[in-house]
């Protein structure tokens, strides 16, 4: 009998490939043991300039002066002028900055100050447990039970009550320092707290002030409007000595044998610091110097300022990574995921990122389609500020050998970075024109800062304007409160309403979504 034929053979129906487009900020690569973005502001501050001091001087000494160039652009004898770097007088401007446009910022902290502690903890074997035990064995009172906000009252005129001397943790810092009064450095932080709180609510005070100094007045008579701006808070200096606190005290070694007295000057040093990864607001030194790249011959001392800071910069941020060729072949973080995409149904449209190094196109360049777009520069950017334009240098021996004076181009926390040339105008107008290609639109560790207005302006735009779905990969330490999370990134975004295709997913340590322990990008791909 002839064999009856077989059946075919099912086959398996394929799932149509999604394109995702992504975006990164510094979080995405606290994984790799780098820092966050706050934190890499304070080791820049930290960093010494000596060697971005030396390459600068070398620079300077291998240009031609007999070129139109060193004739048109550079002062005489430039090659042996004085180079400056910033300093502490430089750091007061720091300070007001960050006191008069981050004072909210500021008190939050202080008025959560018992949380913020408890985020220091993370850092140390310590546990909270121990500090109250010993707290309880050293001042013979239990923890929590010492509480100064009776015996701690603000002046009327600052307008403004907090909740610092309310925290438990501040208390009992107190209440340690009362009995340790010699131990500086607990003094110090606890001076630098107290000065910060006061300058926050004096800064308010004078704002008010000078924005109103009449509640009424005829507005037919102009004379009232020119009484204005008189009041003024020196605050810079007792700032300039919380920062000195952060640059100059190093971390020490706490566990469960160090005294109390020790326990909570290392504690309150650490959330200090904290603070300033938070608030310390920098745009200001780069944004008012960032003009005197263009005028060396005018401004010579500003000028090698903002140009050796900009190679300190480039220096932390290359020498961050001990060993880069290891992380790309055993390194597990976000960058590394991207390489499993294709398996879930994922294809990458387009990668983005506010980060400096290369890590991500060292590591997933095999599953991208395009280049990486680095909207705030990258090691390998350099900036002419002769020519108004960026140059790449494959090798950075070829700095010190460049026919022009040219910088890291690695302007943090500036809100002139999309304006300095066309080649970073397109890669702002390229990486939304991909995103708006795309099936959704994936954003990790990136904070939505205010500084960041124009990359938050890009994403409002997609999600308002353009109907893209976004998500936002949302770190999530314990429980999530998806209302309280959206509620945050609106505010954050500035958008007028709650977006449904606006999607918050929370992601653990183990870069899962903490609600159903899928990887994030599957996530992503089942809900697309």
């Amino acid at each position: 009998m002839p064999k009856s034929p077989k059946p075919k053979a099912k086959t398996k129906k394929k799932v149509a490939e999604k394109k995702i487009g992504l975006f990164f900020g510094a979080g995405a690569e606290i994984a790799y043991g780098l820092p966050s973005g706050g934190k890499f502001a304070i080791e820049i501050f930290r960093s010494k300039p000596d060697d971005a001091k030396a390459r600068f001087r070398e620079l300077l000494a291998n240009l031609n002066s007999r070129t139109s160039y060193a004739s048109e652009f550079l002062p005489q004898n430039f090659e042996s002028k004085r180079i400056s770097v910033f300093g502490k007088p430089d750091y007061k401007s720091l300070i007001k900055s960050s006191i008069e446009y981050r004072r909210n910022q500021i008190k939050k902290f202080l008025d959560d100050f018992d949380s913020n502690v408890k985020w220091a903890f993370d850092d140390y074997s310590v546990k909270e447990s121990d500090f109250a035990e010993q707290f309880e064995t050293t001042t013979g009172k239990q923890f929590g039970s010492v509480i100064y906000d009776l015996d701690v009252q603000l002046n009327d005129s600052l307008k403004g009550n907090s909740d610092l001397f309310k925290s438990e943790y501040f208390s009992a810092f107190l209440e340690v320092l009362k009995s340790k009064p010699e131990h500086v450095l607990l003094r110090k932080c606890l001076t630098a707290f107290i000065q910060l709180l006061v300058g926050c609510l004096g800064q308010q005070l004078a704002s008010d002030l000078n924005d109103q100094v009449f509640t009424k007045a005829p507005d037919d008579i102009p004379i009232f409007d020119d009484v204005a701006g008189f009041f003024q808070i020196e605050i810079s200096q007792a700032g300039l000595s919380a920062l000195e606190i952060i640059l100059d005290e190093s971390p020490r070694a706490i566990d469960t044998t160090s005294t109390l007295e020790d326990l909570a000057a290392e504690l309150a040093r650490a959330t200090l610091e904290k603070l300033f990864e938070l608030c310390l607001d920098y745009q200001a030194l780069i944004d008012s110097h960032f003009r005197y790249l263009y005028e060396p011959k005018a401004h010579w001392g500003k000028f090698t300022k903002i140009s050796v800071f900009l190679n300190v910069v480039r220096d932390y941020i290359v020498n961050s990574i001990s060993d880069p060729t290891a992380i790309v072949k055993t390194g597990d973080g976000f960058y590394h995921d991207i390489l499993k995409f294709s398996s879930s149904g994922l294809g990458v449209s387009r990668v983005g990122t506010v980060n400096y190094n290369r890590l991500v196109s060292d590591i997933a360049t095999p599953a991208l389609l395009n280049e990486v777009e680095y909207l705030h520069g990258s090691v390998s950017d350099y900036y002419d500020p002769f020519l108004n334009s960026i140059v790449t240098l494959a090798n950075p021996d070829e700095y010190t050998n460049y026919e022009h004076v040219i910088v890291p181009f690695l302007f943090t926390q500036s809100g002139i970075k999309p304006l300095t040339s066309v080649t970073m105008s397109r890669r702002y107008v390229q990486l939304f024109d991909d995103f708006k290609g795309s099936d959704v639109v994936a954003i990790v560790g990136f904070g939505f800062q205010r500084d960041d207005g124009h990359v938050n302006g890009m994403f409002r735009q997609l999600i308002e304007d353009e109907g893209k779905t976004v998500v936002i990969c949302d770190y999530t330490r314990g429980g999530f409160d998806n209302d309280a999370r959206r509620k945050f990134y609106r505010k954050k975004l500035r958008l007028g309403s709650d977006p449904s295709n606006m999607i918050i997913l929370p992601v653990d340590n183990d870069r899962k979504c903490a609600t159903n322990g899928k990887p994030w990008f599957e996530e992503i791909r089942a809900r697309i």
